[in-house]
């Protein structure tokens, strides 16, 4: 899952995985500032129902890249800051005699990788600029921190019992929150991250499928950035995520991959409509007053405008009858009320003569109330009955109008990125000197908002307008082309690992057979474990019982 940041990816991962806020999502900064990929977990402890592990960078990588940071700092704080401004000649800015070749822009975009890359240490270890003008990438690593720690720790493990436990404790490794070390100072930790597995049992994980939320493409963090533009190349199956609203107003979805990443796709196969999608997310916004006065009014949404513009006025009606008909109950109560209260009065006073014909007088009120309070009632009821018949109407009225107009947007949409990635396809092709091949590929609008507020199909009691069921929102038919398109390639993961223990198994036979006893066998221990069992997450030294015959290399299983 790639795409702009804010686009809704780590919102989309949960609804795959129907886990509500399990992967941190924020609306206030980037949510996703580390890799992170989810696969099924074979765990079945009740402590381990839910599995993190979290890789840290090598120090020898860290090291490497604060050399590379120090450096280009001494020589920014070496350049001459009045060195004389250069002609116009000379810049090209002015124009057309330009000979520089875009080294103005070069040196501003050195510029900006070095501000993003000093404010990423200035995140972890707190340092400033002037701070580090006199420090060495040693001085850093030595220094006694928790960062420092962390990279020596090399991973580290994390299970709960519940999702919540779990997604509290995962959270800090994931997203650009601040922490709180032990010594009370805050940093945060995701430069220091190369990538985060998490396991959990999810449907849509069964038989391989291993899903990644890469951080947002356009983080107002370079680094973080770049690490989703470098993972593109591993992905068997890229799913690229753009807001409904940008993606009918520009192209979006095409402006998120440029041409070298899609050519690079192009010639390995992945930019097709069986390993490419892209997902128009949040499709439940939009306005159908605004939406209806810029598009086209088709028959059936002219037709649920009418009974909207017939029952609105209609259920308004009822509404105002209710509130006469709910008065003229409170002043039939009051008088019951009144007259039952005198008739007590009355029949305490025994002496007065007037009394007796009092209190049936009362009496005869009281009653003529209770005759009108129980006419009133049934006022009351068919009112009520009629105006839920018509606000059940006007409802279905209403949701149709909405679906009409998502349906409508999605169909505008979907055909404005199949035909901007078809021109790019084209252009990629004659390149490619390739003949056009599968030019369309797959669009899923999706909300997951109405996907958490529609209820399952089984009891659709309850849902969003314009969303019946879970099911109108996208959400279950992008789980499904996931599992399709995923299929060739855990089939050939498949068929490569079993061929590998295929050949094991033959080498074992060979070995093991008194005719082949003086043969040398070519597998060693540690080809078993690196090339065969690893994969499989196997520790050969955890479950072998033998050991390596290092003269003739055999392995004693």
């Amino acid at each position: 899952m790639a795409g702009a940041t804010g686009a809704g990816k780590t919102s989309l991962l949960n609804a795959l995985l129907g886990q509500e806020e399990f992967l941190p999502s924020s609306s206030q900064e980037a949510a996703t500032a580390s890799i992170c990929q989810i696969a099924w977990n074979h765990e079945d402890g009740p402590k381990k129902q839910f599995r993190g592990v979290v890789k840290y960078r090598t120090r020898k990588d860290i090291k490497n890249e604060l050399d590379q940071i120090l450096g280009d700092l001494k020589v920014e704080a070496s350049s001459p800051e009045d060195a004389p401004e250069a002609a116009p000649e000379a810049t090209g800015r002015d124009g057309e005699e330009d000979d520089g070749d875009g080294e103005d822009t070069a040196a501003g975009n050195d510029l900006d990788e070095l501000s993003a890359d000093l404010d990423k240490i200035s995140r972890v270890w707190g340092l400033t600029a002037e701070e580090l003008e006199d420090m060495t990438s040693d001085d850093i690593l030595r220094v006694d921190h928790h960062a420092n720690r962390l990279i020596t720790a090399s991973a580290i493990e994390i299970s709960a019992s519940d999702a919540e436990t779990f997604s509290a404790e995962i959270q800090p490794y994931l997203d650009a929150s601040k922490t709180v070390t032990p010594s009370g100072e805050q940093m945060e930790i995701w430069p220091l991250i190369d990538h985060v597995e998490v396991y959990l049992k999810a449907p849509i994980l069964q038989n391989g499928v291993v899903l990644v939320d890469l951080p947002g493409l356009g983080d107002a963090v370079e680094d973080r950035a770049s690490v989703a533009q470098r993972y593109y190349s591993e992905l068997a199956v890229t799913a690229i995520l753009t807001p409904i609203v940008r993606a009918a107003d520009e192209s979006t979805a095409v402006s998120l991959l440029n041409d070298n990443q899609a050519l690079s796709m192009e010639m390995d196969d992945k930019l097709n409509s069986r390993r490419f999608c892209v997902v128009a997310s949040k499709m439940d916004d939009i306005s159908c007053s605004r939406y209806i006065k810029a598009a086209k009014c088709g028959e059936e949404l002219h037709k649920a405008k009418v009974a909207i513009q017939t029952l609105q006025p209609e259920v308004n009606k009822l509404n105002q009858e209710l509130t006469v008909q709910e008065r003229k109950i409170r002043d039939l109560k009051r008088l019951k009320r009144e007259a039952f209260v005198n008739w007590k009065a009355t029949r305490a006073k025994r002496d007065a003569a007037s009394a007796p014909a009092t209190a049936v007088d009362l009496a005869q009120q009281a009653k003529v109330a209770s005759k009108c309070l129980r006419e009133q009632n049934k006022i009351i009821y068919k009112l009520n009955t009629a105006k839920r018949i018509k606000e059940k109407k006007l409802a279905h009225a209403r949701g149709n109008r909405r679906y009409q107009c998502i349906s409508k947007r999605n169909v505008h949409v979907t055909k404005r990125i199949q035909v901007d990635f078809q021109r790019r396809n084209v252009r990629l092709s004659r390149r490619l000197a390739k003949k056009d091949g599968d030019l369309d590929i797959k669009v899923f609008p999706v909300s997951t908002y109405a996907f958490w507020t529609a209820k399952a199909e089984a009891e659709a009691a309850e849902y969003l307008e314009g969303f019946p069921s879970r099911n109108f929102s996208g959400v279950p038919h992008l789980a499904a082309w996931i599992r399709e398109a995923t299929l060739p390639a855990r089939k050939e993961h498949a068929t490569r690992m079993l061929n590998k223990l295929l050949n094991l198994l033959n080498n074992v036979r060979t070995w093991s057979d008194e005719q082949c006893r003086g043969s040398k066998v070519l597998y060693s221990r540690d080809h078993i474990d690196m090339d065969v069992l690893q994969p499989f997450g196997v520790d050969v030294l955890r479950v072998s019982r033998g050991a390596v015959e290092s003269d003739n290399r055999r392995v004693d299983l």
